[in-house]
């Protein structure tokens, strides 16, 4: 594409020319405010300066994957990405801002007017867009997910369910400190130059040894067995900072055993058997303002669990949706005021057990998280469907029609013969416990930790007749599931 003569213009139309080289696009003059593309086999759009742009069409790009570092400004007044779906948009926050704000949506591509009642491609096209990015893409650039336009109001109700998930870098900042002006020696002296150097390698040497020593101390241990925290759950640290731990994967551990409890911190396995005492009273100092406005926690971002919405009340516990890593999570936490150290270890146990799954039919853990014990979270893959209790009480039978029916069923029962193949019995199959997703179907969930030799639990209403034995100390076998799932769905 000859650029020689394009000088002149403002406006470009490249639309349905089978354009493919991004090399083009970044030799475009600064004159050209509006462009369009459209129906054009682009495959990614990277690193372009169009802070110029005011209006910029990439509709029916279907080749179109990825936008990477591509600056726009306030100046933009019309992005029309109808029908373009994107697997990793990544952009810096000033562009993020200017997108939003300079930004709204519309109905359709030309039926927003200007003051003087003139027709104005204004807002952006949103029809049949898709707009994704992976929290592993955003982690290489240091980034955080972020939602692109979420005010949907003024939008078309068919798209009011679309979330557009893009990664947000931070702006790179140039240094305005000016170079400082030497002015060299006479030749014939120079004391001044080598008493610097030595003071400047002695500076040096005494900072090495410093910061050395310090690593070097060791970390004071509480008397419960974890490294001793500030009030706050901070660890201590020589400088007066402290950091949370945000993620822990817990440790399979032996499958065969339900006495071992432990959790990774940090590389470390603890041993959780009788540590949930407190460290006999000992008062922690506390972060001042200052220490924590100087911690720097923007990189966690990707990685912080934001508990927002409770999805579920229970009498020892709450259920919340957050996010991690940019995807919706489930949050599982105890009550802090009525917790117990046995109910700590139990949940500490379930969460183990959990950990050993590895079925598409069992709700699956992603991890978990405390600054101690009396704060664990289990945080779980978010099922968008709820449980199969409240579809039964929102759905009539002619709603639920027998394919549905079956489909639960054989996914159930798939989630029980996995659970038995491992010699472990749920022990709580009801409707409850039996969790809906939109794409990723039927699965189990809140499993007692249980195996043939341990004393009865679960719901009275779905117990077998075999079962009723169990109430007065008999074992529970695995044919009783399958009675408790029947009366269950």
């Amino acid at each position: 594409m000859q650029n020689g003569n394009l000088k002149k213009f403002s406006v470009l139309f490249l639309g349905a020319n089978y354009l493919s080289s991004i090399e083009d696009l970044r030799t475009l003059p600064r004159s050209i405010t509006r462009l369009s593309f459209q129906n054009n086999d682009y495959t990614e759009l990277t690193n372009l300066d169009w802070t110029k742009m005011t209006l910029v069409y990439l509709i029916n790009c279907n080749l179109l994957r990825s936008i990477n570092m591509v600056k726009f400004s306030t100046s933009i007044v019309h992005l029309d990405l109808s029908s373009v779906t994107l697997t990793k948009w990544i952009k810096d926050n000033s562009t993020f801002i200017a997108l939003n704000s300079s930004l709204r949506p519309n109905n359709t591509a030309d039926d927003s007017t200007r003051d003087d009642g003139k027709q104005s491609y204004t807002g952006y096209g949103y029809y049949n867009t898709k707009i994704t990015t992976s929290g592993a893409d955003c982690a290489a650039t240091i980034g955080f997910i972020q939602e692109l336009w979420p005010d949907k109001s003024m939008g078309n109700y068919k798209y009011a369910s679309e979330v557009f998930k893009v990664c947000v870098v931070p702006d790179v900042t140039t240094s305005s400190t000016p170079t400082p002006v030497t002015t060299a020696p006479p030749k014939d002296d120079n004391t001044g130059v080598i008493v610097g150097v030595i003071v400047g390698v002695v500076v040096v040497l005494g900072v090495g040894v410093f910061c050395f020593v310090k690593r070097r101390k060791p970390q004071p241990e509480s008397t419960n067995g974890y490294p001793e925290r500030s009030s706050r759950g901070g660890r201590k640290s020589g400088g007066g900072a402290a950091h949370q731990e945000h993620y822990h994967q817990f440790d399979g551990g032996d499958k065969g055993s339900n006495n071992r409890r432990s959790v990774t911190q940090n590389g470390t396995t603890h041993n959780l058997g009788n540590r949930f005492s407190n460290s006999g009273g000992q008062s922690m100092p506390s972060l001042t303002s200052t220490d924590e406005s100087n911690i720097n926690l923007v990189p966690l971002a990707l990685v912080r669990i934001e508990a927002r919405d409770v999805l579920l009340h229970q009498k020892f516990g709450e259920v919340w949706r957050g996010t991690f890593h940019g995807d919706d999570v489930a949050v599982k936490m105890l009550h802090p005021s009525r917790v117990t150290v046995t109910q700590i270890q139990s949940f500490v146990s379930k969460i183990q057990l959990m950990n050993s799954f590895d079925s598409p039919y069992i709700v699956k853990l992603v991890g978990a998280c405390w600054t101690r014990p009396s704060d664990l979270q289990c945080v779980m893959e978010l099922m968008d469907g709820g449980d199969l209790k409240d579809y039964l009480d929102t759905h009539s039978p002619a709603q639920f029609d027998w394919i549905d029916k079956y489909r639960y069923i054989y996914q159930i029962v798939e989630g029980l013969v996995y659970l038995h193949s491992l010699n472990i019995i749920h022990r709580d199959v009801k409707s409850h416990n039996v969790l809906l997703d939109s794409t990723k179907g039927t699965k189990l969930t809140d499993f007692g930790v249980s195996k043939e030799d341990i004393q009865g639990v679960g719901t009275f209403r779905w117990l077998a007749p075999t079962q009723v034995g169990v109430l007065l100390g008999d074992l529970c076998l695995e044919s009783t599931r399958i009675h408790s799932q029947r009366i269950g769905t």
